[in-house]
């Protein structure tokens, strides 16, 4: 099997019946492999899922790296609260920057709420991984998080399924334990304090310092006194695949290291914690994943030249960008791009700011559903003036087209201007913008793409 086959049959070969997320670097293929559906966005599609393990159905949420960023509220939340069903978060971590903008080590988000979170170090180590997440979150009421990393996705391994049924629970009325609310502040830390002094003790017993010759995240490489380098590379191997990680285990292991070599895909966010608690013998840190470049694989489109090209001829302009497939042409059209999402914000903004030029703003329609259309409606309130171009296929087409729930709303008499892509000229984007940029405040240029 592949790691992505082998983490979607293990979460339902663990029971998850319920499977949402977001499309992103490989997230949509997972889910899509457990037969869930897409949420307009991550923060929604983290609460769906969480409402769901909180009714007593195992359940899953999956995204990319900056996903998590979207959802850091509701994820950071839920780490203080109970669990109820088994609620399992894969994060697919693209430390390589092969499908994301920017490079993110999401285990930072570790520091902030503690939980318990698996790193599969080969695809059939992926498949226990995920089998096994929904039973430990109930066993621990906290969401597991399984981190995959573009290493993890490129093995491939013989996987045994041990298909199970789902385990079902009631829903248990306990609002001290399930309500994020200041009067429950003091309760809730003393249960995270207990569950994971519980965690810590379970890693413990799972810690074999013979594990870790696969694509693991954390594999720490032990120079002992007396050893020559093939005997280290032979035996001193050592995998680290949880977090928290087993501080006695390793303590004991580590007692007698002359060098240690620490190798991660990511920043060095275990070797830095082994070095300030763990170790004192002389160390090194090596991320495997830092090498690698991508951006050669990226798109640098012509598609919309025709429209690009008409917004470039406006003098002291300002145009704002999204993620997608228009983000980069070769002109470099888009002055500023901050993440997904955020281009009609960023535009708003720059109005607000007194901007002397006309403020260009271009999306994609899963983006306007994403965040924009909520920036809109600000600018629309606050008197900016905008010409957002909408882009609209429909679909997340830089993903592989999937299709996302909900309805692109323009505000009541907003003026718009419907073009159609596949016929339209220069001379065409150029009528419609220029009548755009003569109207007072938000105005939007809906282009539909077959």
């Amino acid at each position: 099997m592949t790691a992505l086959d082998a983490l979607a049959s293990g979460l339902l070969d663990g029971g998850v019946q319920v499977a949402t997320g977001y499309p992103g670097f490989h997230a949509h293929e997972l889910i899509e492999r457990c037969g869930g559906t897409f949420s307009i966005n991550e923060r929604t599609a983290y609460a769906v899922a969480w409402g769901a393990a909180l009714a007593g159905r195992r359940a899953a949420v999956a995204f990319k790296n900056v996903g998590l960023n979207d959802a850091a509220d509701p994820f950071l939340n839920s780490m203080y609260l109970r669990t109820n069903g088994g609620f399992v978060v894969v994060v697919f971590d693209d430390v390589e920057a092969c499908g994301s903008q920017i490079r993110q080590d999401s285990r930072h988000y570790f520091d902030l709420a503690p939980g318990l979170w698996l790193e599969p170090m080969s695809a059939a180590h992926a498949y226990r991984c995920a089998r096994a997440s929904p039973r430990l979150s109930e066993q621990f009421h906290v969401p597991v998080v399984l981190r995959v990393t573009n290493a993890l996705i490129r093995s491939t391994d013989v996987v045994v399924r041990h298909p199970g049924s789902p385990a079902d629970r009631e829903f248990e009325r306990n609002p001290e334990f399930a309500v994020a609310h200041p009067w429950n502040v003091a309760s809730q830390v003393a249960v995270v304090t207990d569950r994971q002094l519980a965690i810590s003790r379970f890693v413990e017993r799972r810690f074999r310092p013979d594990q870790g010759r696969c694509n693991g995240p954390g594999l720490i490489q032990v120079g002992a006194a007396g050893c020559s380098p093939d005997e280290v590379s032979r035996k001193s191997m050592c995998g680290l695949w949880t977090l928290p990680f087993p501080e006695k285990g390793l303590r004991r292991w580590l007692r007698t290291a002359a060098s240690v070599e620490v190798r991660e895909l990511g920043t060095p966010f275990v070797g830095e914690k082994i070095r300030a608690r763990l170790c004192r013998a002389k160390m090194q840190y090596r991320d495997e994943s830092a090498a690698a470049d991508h951006s050669a694989n990226y798109r640098v489109s012509a598609e919309f030249d025709a429209l690009f090209s008409v917004l470039r001829s406006f003098p002291h302009r300002i145009v704002s960008g999204d993620l997608g497939s228009f983000t980069m042409d070769t002109p470099r059209t888009i002055d500023a791009c901050l993440c997904y999402g955020a281009s009609v914000g960023v535009a708003v903004g720059c109005s607000l700011a007194g901007h002397a030029g006309p403020v260009f703003c271009v999306t994609g329609d899963s983006a306007f559903l994403h965040s924009g259309q909520q920036a809109f409606q600000e600018g629309t309130h606050r008197g900016a003036q905008v010409v957002v171009t909408l882009i609209d296929n429909s679909k997340a087409a830089s993903t592989g087209g999937q299709r996302l729930p909900g309805r692109i709303i323009f505000p009541p008499n907003c003026f718009v201007r419907e073009v159609e892509h596949h016929v339209a000229s220069s001379d065409t984007y150029r009528k419609a913008i220029e009548e755009l940029v003569a109207h007072d405040g938000m105005t939007i240029l809906h282009v539909r793409v077959r």
